[in-house]
């Protein structure tokens, strides 16, 4: 596993951390079920560690939240959305065969 990136604190730092994104994504552009379950995992841990941070900082850019909403428009989704993906990713990622509209085999022909 990759080392975890740290937080950009300049247009360079950020500049240098997509480009090693970038080159990490050409070397394995496609993870296995595994590795994306694990980074889902600590996604989820990441937001739950940091429910508090994360509802500060939103609240600083609206002039003032509530916890609680952001809670539940911020935090609640993405808790729901990792938890779906862990419940289907797998099956997500079989490969299957695509069927071909009629017009679209004409043109490849």
């Amino acid at each position: 596993m990759p080392e975890a990136l740290s937080t950009a604190k300049t247009i360079d730092e950020m500049k240098a951390q997509f480009a090693r994104l970038q080159m990490l994504s050409r070397k394995q552009p496609i993870n296995d079920w595994g590795t994306r379950e694990t980074q889902l995992d600590n996604l989820e841990v990441m937001l739950s560690d940091n429910q508090e941070s994360f509802a500060k900082a939103i609240s600083a850019d609206f002039g003032y939240r509530s916890q609680s909403e952001t809670q539940f428009a911020e935090l609640f989704p993405s808790f729901t959305g990792i938890s779906h993906a862990k419940k289907h990713g797998k099956k997500w990622m079989k490969t299957y065969r695509a069927p071909i509209s009629p017009p679209i085999y004409a043109r490849s022909q």
